[in-house]
Formats: C-alpha cells, sequence, structure tokens
C-alpha cells in the first residue's frame, strides 16, 4: 500500500495554501535529515528543503501580487524583490537566489548530497522561511 497525506486544512486566501505547501515541505526536509543515516545520500533533504523556498517565495507574491511565478524559479528572487518593495532585504533576496541555484543539483543531477551539505543548506532555507513567515505575518 502506497503512503499518502491527506489534509482538512483549507486556505481562506490563495497565499495560504503556498504557506502551508512550504511548511509541509520543510517539515519533510526536517524528518528526512532526522532519520538520515550518516553516510546516506542526503538529496532527498536538499529536494524538500528547495521546494520549501519557492512554496514560500510564492506565498509571498500571492499575497502582495496575486501572482506566482510558474516557468523559471530562478526568476523567483525577482519577483519577491517586486513583490516586497521597499521592505525586501537584500540579504535575504540574495539567500533565496542562491538556495535557487541548487534546484537543479537537488532535483535533477546524479550528485550525492552529504548530511553536512544538505544540513547547511537546510539552514539556509530555515533563515528564509523565518524572514517568510514574518513578511506573511504582516498582512494577514
Amino acid at each position: 500500500m502506497t503512503p499518502t497525506r491527506t489534509t482538512t486544512t483549507r486556505a481562506k486566501d490563495p497565499w495560504q495554501a503556498f504557506r502551508a505547501n512550504a511548511r509541509a515541505a520543510l517539515q519533510d526536509a526536517e524528518n528526512k535529515l532526522a532519520l538520515l543515516e550518516p553516510e546516506a545520500n542526503a538529496k532527498g533533504v536538499a529536494a524538500d528543503a528547495v521546494l520549501a523556498a519557492i512554496a514560500y517565495g510564492d506565498a509571498i507574491t500571492v499575497q502582495r501580487l496575486q501572482q506566482h511565478n510558474t516557468q523559471d524559479h530562478g526568476a523567483l528572487s525577482k519577483l519577491v524583490t517586486r513583490a516586497l518593495g521597499k521592505d525586501a532585504v537584500a540579504g535575504q533576496i540574495a539567500r533565496l537566489g542562491r538556495i535557487l541555484g541548487e534546484k537543479s543539483r537537488a532535483h535533477y543531477g546524479g550528485a550525492r548530497w552529504t548530511r553536512d551539505e544538505a544540513e547547511t543548506y537546510l539552514e539556509q532555507v530555515r533563515r528564509f522561511a523565518t524572514f517568510a513567515e514574518q513578511v506573511l505575518d504582516e498582512r494577514e
């Protein structure tokens, strides 16, 4: 039997669905990291972490602009900057860009991720997530 995930949470606004997806992906990454054997490939941690960052970025842009990036995830940083306007924090936008720069490696590449690499990457996603949560809470 294949495990499935069900949810009964309904978002009041579309951006809240992106936020819920971001939180779920971040939790999945945390769970995978916690269960990871020391020498195992940590690619799954990175894959879930980048999905969390993308969903947080989409939540911000949907909340502020009523649009999200559907094609080029590399362009998400620019859209988040536009969405935040004067509230954009250069360090966080740069962090998002670095996170997104690893998307191909996390999802498509054949290279291994060490536990240390994934943990460092996940920490960057956590920091962006904290920022995104604050930004989203300002207009909730």
